[in-house]
């Protein structure tokens, strides 16, 4: 355990020497020792949130561009992956997604263990989690955080798990045309339509494998 943690930013392959001290900060949130690496999330216009995990008392700081902390609050739940909705945040932790905006926090249970969500578009989170393996589709409406019905089965779309894989490091990201790619063990990525079903132009059903010696993780970034 420690007090702090540290985050790097590279552009173009080398450390972003505008960003902290040479590109790197030292955070050192204030409560117990920092139990884990952090979260991170960057916005479209350069903010970077920074999900802390301190056993009951877990933190979210928001950062500019350059490293200065802009805000720190305490966190209700431990935050394992972060995604900006604007100048909103969307925080999950391993059972639930929370959206985090000016009025307050809004919730929804998670349907699987979590462990990354990904932007798709204002208002909207895609949540990928294990045990099963799966991904939802979350939307901040009128007050409310809610599964999106229209995608995959009533909110979530089930993947392959031919290995029974029940833990693993999630990755997932969305192109410009609203497809979700996925990284799974073995390594194999899954391909997503907007609407939740596995894309069947990629890979075999949906589901491209790629050689390797042991199991890895693909991971997008």
């Amino acid at each position: 355990w420690s007090s702090s943690c540290r985050i790097g930013i590279f552009r173009a392959g080398a450390l972003d020497a505008t960003f902290g001290s040479a590109g790197a900060l030292r955070i050192t949130p204030d409560g117990p020792p920092v139990d884990a690496p952090p979260s991170v999330a960057f916005s479209p216009d350069g903010r970077v949130a920074v999900g802390v995990e301190q056993g009951l008392t877990s933190s979210v700081m928001e950062l500019d561009g350059e490293g200065n902390v802009l805000s720190s609050a305490a966190s209700p739940v431990v935050p394992v992956a972060l995604a900006w909705d604007g100048d909103a945040l969307f925080v999950a932790s391993p059972t639930e997604i929370d959206h985090v905006d000016a009025s307050g926090t809004t919730s929804v249970t998670a349907p699987f263990t979590l462990g990354a969500l990904r932007s798709d578009g204002p208002g909207a989170v895609l949540a990928f989690g294990v045990s099963p393996l799966g991904v939802a589709r979350c939307v901040a409406s009128s007050g409310a955080l809610v599964l999106d019905a229209s995608y995959g089965d009533a909110g979530i779309a089930t993947l392959p798990n031919a290995n029974d894989v029940t833990t693993l490091d999630p990755s997932i990201d969305v192109d410009a045309a609203g497809r979700a790619w996925v990284g799974l063990v073995t390594p194999d990525v899954a391909r997503l339509l907007p609407d939740g079903s596995l894309d069947p132009a990629w890979g075999v059903s949906g589901v491209a494998s790629f050689l390797h010696a042991d199991d890895v993780y693909p991971t997008f970034v």
